[in-house]
């Protein structure tokens, strides 16, 4: 995963590794930003695998059961997750505005 920078639209795009670096807005070139995972990421992670383990450790007999223990794992996962996607973003757009700056 990797963020860029669009100085044409001022926007940051979220892509893939292997995807060209263009903007997912405009399709215009976009320059890299590097962020580093955040502590969000991390967070997300962990309390995801918490909720497998809980989910595979514990001897419900019932599938309801076991989708149930994991269902607030998952969903305090994907808040951590979207808080650090939201909180990298940000950066990214700073980062991408002062490089910018910085070229133009």
């Amino acid at each position: 995963m990797k963020y860029v920078y669009c100085p044409s639209c001022d926007e940051v795009s979220v892509l893939a590794s292997v995807e060209p670096e263009r903007c997912a807005h405009c399709r215009k070139a976009a320059f890299p930003v590097p962020i580093r995972r955040s502590w969000q990421y991390w967070a997300s992670a962990g309390v995801i695998l918490a909720g497998a383990a809980a989910v595979f450790l514990t001897n419900y007999a019932d599938l309801v059961q076991r989708i149930l223990l994991f269902v607030p794992f998952f969903a305090v996962g994907l808040f951590f997750s979207t808080w650090g996607l939201q909180t990298s973003k940000r950066l990214a757009l700073e980062l991408g505005r002062s490089k910018g700056a910085e070229k133009g």
